[in-house]
């Protein structure tokens, strides 16, 4: 059975200090059949190099021609999205190794359910 793609969509506005860590977390998966779509919503920082450094085939870049705030950038990300799963995170968060196996096995193993999310932990700058 061929592995349904979920699509990732990570807005972004002049977000550079965690930004390299929350990409590797989306990459890092082990649920591998992910799109990761980095939305750059005008940011004045140079997103585009960052997301340059990565040479993996799932990541793709979309630079907003102005700023859109996150509800449009999230909506920018969704509306260019393949996966048959969408999902999304932030600049500063960071998944868990499993945390996308995680979902997806409960979305294919209750056909009744159309919604997931999870919990978090929160951690400081320290």
């Amino acid at each position: 059975m061929q592995e349904r793609l979920v699509s990732i969509i990570l807005p972004t506005f002049n977000g550079l200090k965690y930004l390299e860590k929350s990409i590797k977390s989306c990459l890092d998966q082990t649920y591998s059949n992910i799109e990761l779509i980095i939305v750059d919503d005008h940011s004045g920082q140079n997103i585009k190099e960052l997301v340059d450094s990565f040479t993996d085939p799932r990541i793709r870049y979309i630079r907003n021609n102005s700023n859109q705030g996150l509800p449009e950038s999230l909506n920018i990300g969704f509306s260019n999205a393949n996966g048959q799963y969408l999902t999304w995170t932030s600049d500063d968060n960071y998944y868990e190794k499993n945390a996308i196996q995680t979902l997806f096995d409960y979305l294919n193993n209750k056909p009744y359910i159309y919604f997931v999310y999870s919990s978090y932990l929160v951690i400081d700058q320290n």
